[in-house]
């Protein structure tokens, strides 16, 4: 059985800044930052590398300082990143995430326009190149004429996508039918469908043709569904949330994982969600080789 997943996406530089205290608007305020790895693609790339699945990503790292530092890491990590763009004209990819006293987000601000490169023209030269592979992995910070480039043109592929953000899966709408596994939360489903019930924007979705649907809302109940399937779990509790950033990556990477080995529905779902409470008590948006327990 192949272990090989492809990751279109973004990869960035993350600073996060927090502070125990509640912040004081335009003053200095006092509080820890640090440095690390993300992006929505990136992430999910290093938890199924760190799971040791044979990962390739599809991304663009810039050539300044900060772009090759990335490159180097994911080099290190021994993710296939030998189709990725280097691009000489723009600045690397940052994510800047402010947590406020309770870990949680309080302010993101990104600068993602390296992204752009990611473009139809880049896929369709990497056509071969994408064939080779069952399951891809798309995250929604591509633009809506390459997500949909990608999703028509690529015939019996198992699609799993991650919606990101609200401002952002309305490019999906009009493509559902194309999608394997798309993981969403409230915010973002409310985005997708009117419909005031869960239940009922669920099977919204499902009838626009999406065949599998993840939806969480932080500490609530995650709701798993297909056309005939409708199952709800409750979360695992987190007594120490270090930072919210990144859980909704390390919960999609556990149920790739588990439907690329073929798990039981219930044990892709545990997995999801235990490595989602994990990524919650770590700085970084993904957790070390070694500390995911499958």
């Amino acid at each position: 059985m192949s272990n090989k997943v492809l990751v279109i996406g973004a990869v960035n530089i993350d600073i996060f800044a927090s502070t125990d205290k509640p912040y004081v608007l335009e003053d200095s305020n006092l509080a820890k930052i640090s440095l690390g790895f993300g992006g929505v693609g990136g992430n999910i790339a290093t938890n199924l590398n760190n799971l040791d699945m044979d990962v390739s990503i599809l991304t663009t790292f810039s050539d300044d300082l900060l772009g090759k530092f990335l490159k180097a890491q994911y080099l290190k990590l021994g993710i296939n990143t030998e189709k990725a763009l280097t691009i000489d004209t723009k600045n690397s990819s940052v994510y800047l995430g402010v947590l406020n006293e309770d870990n949680d987000l309080f302010l993101g601000l990104n600068d993602m326009d390296i992204t752009k490169e990611l473009n139809k023209d880049y896929i369709e030269k990497n056509t071969d190149y994408i064939n080779q592979f069952e399951y891809i992995v798309i995250d929604n910070n591509l633009d809506q004429e390459t997500l949909k480039y990608i999703l028509t043109n690529f015939q019996d592929k198992t699609f799993i996508l991650d919606a990101v953000s609200a401002k952002k899966v309305g490019k999906l709408k009009g493509l559902l039918s194309y999608i394997s596994v798309l993981k969403v939360n409230q915010i973002e489903l409310d985005v997708l469908s009117q419909e005031p019930i869960l239940e009922d924007q669920i099977k919204d979705l499902l009838q626009q043709g999406l065949t599998e649907i993840l939806v969480t809302n932080k500490d609530k109940a995650v709701y798993y569904s297909t056309e005939s399937v409708l199952k709800i779990y409750p979360t695992l509790r987190c007594d120490t949330i270090v930072n919210a950033t990144g859980a909704g990556d390390a919960f999609i990477s556990g149920y790739i994982y588990g439907m690329v080995t073929k798990l039981a529905l219930d044990k892709r779902i545990s997995l999801a969600m235990k490595f989602a409470r994990d990524t919650l008590t770590v700085q970084t948006s993904t957790i070390e080789k070694g500390e995911f327990n499958v």
